[in-house]
C-alpha cells in the first residue's frame, strides 16, 4: 500500500485536488448528478447469494435493495459501469434490459479464483467500444473509464448509503 507511507501524501493530495467527496445517500447522489456526460462506476456489495461470507460489508444491501438500485439505473442518462459477480438477479435486473455483461477472471480475497463481471447499459456500452474492449483485455477499469468518457463526474458507489 504505497499511498499509506507519509512520503507520499503530496501525489496523494494532488490526486485528490479537484475531487468532490460525498458523504450521503448514494441513491440520492446518483439522482442529483445524473446527466448524459456523468459516469457512474458503481461497486456495490455484492448479491448475497454471489458470496461465501455474508456479513462482509458495513452497509449490506438486499435483494430488494439491489432491485431499488436497478430500478433507479434502468433510468439514467449517464453512463454506467456495474460491478459484481453474475447472479439470476443481475440477469433479470440488467441483462434482460438489453445490458452488456463483461465477465474478467479475478482473484477474490487474493487466492480464490473468481469471474467478476461488469454490466454496462446499451448507451454505455455501444458508445464507448474502446473501453469496453480495453476492459475484456484486461486493462485497469478505474484509469480507463476517465479516459473514453467526456465526463463532468465520476461517482463510485461502494455502498447503498454513504452516511456512516
Amino acid at each position: 500500500m504505497k499511498y499509506l507511507r507519509p512520503e507520499n501524501l503530496y501525489a496523494v493530495a494532488e490526486r485528490l485536488w479537484n475531487v468532490q467527496i460525498e458523504n450521503r445517500d448514494a441513491l440520492k447522489l446518483i439522482v442529483e448528478m445524473d446527466s448524459p456526460t456523468a459516469l457512474f462506476y458503481l461497486d456495490p456489495p455484492y448479491p448475497a447469494s454471489t458470496r461465501t461470507d455474508k456479513n462482509r460489508y458495513t452497509c449490506e444491501m438486499s435483494d430488494n435493495d439491489h432491485r431499488h438500485l436497478g430500478e433507479l439505473l434502468l433510468n439514467l442518462k449517464g453512463n454506467i459501469v456495474l460491478s459484481g459477480y453474475q447472479c439470476t438477479l443481475y440477469k433479470e435486473l440488467f441483462e434482460d434490459n438489453g445490458w452488456q455483461r463483461i465477465d474478467k477472471n479475478t482473484m477474490a480475497n487474493g487466492e480464490i479464483k473468481r469471474i467478476e463481471s461488469l454490466w454496462l447499459p446499451p448507451h454505455t456500452a455501444h458508445g464507448n467500444l474502446r473501453l469496453v474492449n480495453d476492459v475484456k483485455t484486461g486493462a485497469k477499469i478505474g484509469i480507463r473509464l476517465a479516459n473514453y468518457l467526456q465526463i463532468k463526474c465520476v461517482l463510485n458507489c461502494r455502498c447503498k448509503y454513504l452516511n456512516y
